[in-house]
């Protein structure tokens, strides 16, 4: 049987907490991914009528109890970590937070709800707060490295046509990216049967980070982001995770006596990862790829990330907010390109006071000249603000939609050559690939561009 956590299908088990098992009896549990959070159900039921056992204490936050007036005897909050069983097998939920109860106290009977951060399929033991090891795997990422472990060879006949056609998984050593929690790139294959009754060989890139002491789960989970974030700008689509897998030397098992542990990848599901469910993404039209930046434009852009997070933030928050108004994600990217043009000049040591005067047409042209091509009309900053403005005032007019839309897409535009240009991608090159960049496509359609021999 399996150990997974399908959607809506609920687990009926037990749950361990550590803590001692006088004041938390066994208690059946129901466990539920609902597709938008991962939720504990826990029953409690108090046998003599005006008594308060320790579960119902969990959800009772700022009562206060005759029998427990120091609060020392019982919990008053669910452990941080669970560890739940069913006949699938383990599961342990981290970052566990109370989400709610019904009760009836008249008859001492109640249900209370956790919610979880993280589930860990398959772990044994406590702990996994912290781990050694994150693996993650993003639709695509293969491609948008240049990286492969599976060849193919063709065969051809004397007479014409091909004979054969063979598919082999090449080992491929493992690719060091940062320093960071020594990040890796571990290219890999996977071959099996499928329920067709066929036979498969999938390529395979793994981001991998790995140390010898424990590190907090999101720390990893950061590092990993800073690659997928990069993909994120290159393709400006919302890349998510296939999968996430996490390590804790301590729970690895030895296959025979006597043998070495065998690390032991379990399986992370949260619904608290931004861009966890992903999809299969076309990075044929990325505005860069890997190999225009190499391990160098990597380190940069981790540097980057880190110096100009206030600004890159708000406006990576846009890719997941789709189906926000546009009035909103425009307000969104201006937050962002101003913050940018703020650091932008304490990095060009202008004085503190004054960059903090600068209009926010000044940010937006600052920017603008840190970029690699001279895409847009001269007074286009201008206009940005007024609609900026526009929306945030209530005493100025309301801009035009269509206006605002060409805004929009020319500060997306702004931030992804601005991004590529710090790293080093040549104007030659993102030049060539805006060509069929839709964003550009339409704003040429527009006539909101200068002539391209101005560029």
């Amino acid at each position: 049987m399996q150990n997974y956590l399908v959607i809506n299908e609920p687990r009926l088990g037990w749950f361990e907490d550590g803590l001692p098992n006088d004041i938390t009896p066994n208690t059946a549990t129901m466990l539920v991914d609902d597709g938008d959070q991962i939720i504990l159900h826990i029953p409690w039921q108090n046998s003599n009528r005006g008594s308060v056992g320790q579960i119902e204490r969990w959800f009772s936050s700022g009562a206060r109890f005759s029998d427990d007036p120091d609060r020392k005897k019982y919990s008053y909050a669910p452990p941080a970590e669970m560890l739940f069983h069913d006949a699938q097998g383990s599961v342990l939920l981290i970052g566990c937070q109370p989400a709610g109860y019904k009760a009836n106290v008249m008859r001492g009977l109640g249900k209370g709800r956790v919610s979880v951060d993280a589930a860990i399929l398959g772990a044994q033991q406590f702990g996994y707060s912290r781990i050694n090891g994150m693996r993650t795997e993003i639709s695509g990422l293969g491609e948008w490295l240049g990286l492969s472990s599976v060849k193919k060879t063709l065969q051809t006949k004397d007479s014409g046509g091909f004979e054969s056609v063979n598919l082999h998984g090449v080992s491929v050593e493992k690719s060091p990216l940062h320093r960071r929690l020594n990040l890796k790139i571990v290219p890999t294959w996977e071959s099996g049967k499928n329920s067709s009754h066929g036979y498969y060989l999938k390529d395979r890139v793994l981001i991998e980070t790995r140390v010898a002491r424990l590190v907090d789960w999101e720390e990893h989970l950061e590092i990993h982001s800073g690659l997928r974030d990069l993909v994120r700008i290159a393709t400006w689509e919302p890349v998510g995770y296939d999968a996430i897998r996490v390590l804790r030397d301590s729970d690895s098992t030895a296959l025979s006596p006597g043998s070495d542990p065998v690390d032991k990848w379990c399986p992370l599901k949260s619904h608290v990862v931004v861009g966890y469910n992903s999809h299969p993404l076309d990075m044929s039209r990325s505005l860069f790829y890997f190999n225009n930046l190499g391990k160098s434009g990597f380190g940069k852009w981790m540097t980057i990330r880190e110096k100009y997070g206030r600004g890159i933030n708000p406006i990576m928050a846009t890719l997941e907010s789709r189906d926000w108004p546009l009035e909103t994600r425009f307000m969104n990217l201006m937050v962002g390109l101003e913050a940018i043009g703020y650091i932008c000049s304490i990095e060009q040591r202008i004085s503190k006071k004054s960059a903090d005067k600068e209009r926010m047409s000044r940010r937006l042209s600052r920017v603008y000249s840190q970029i690699a091509l001279s895409l847009f009309p001269q007074d286009w900053h201008e206009e940005c603000a007024s609609i900026y403005n526009g929306i945030k005032h209530a005493n100025k007019k309301y801009p035009d939609f269509d206006l605002t839309l060409i805004q929009y897409y020319r500060a997306i535009l702004l931030f992804r050559i601005w991004v590529a240009s710090r790293l080093g991608v040549p104007k030659s090159i993102i030049r060539n690939r805006l060509a069929t960049d839709s964003m550009l496509v339409y704003l040429r359609s527009q006539n909101a561009l200068r002539p391209e021999n101005e560029w």
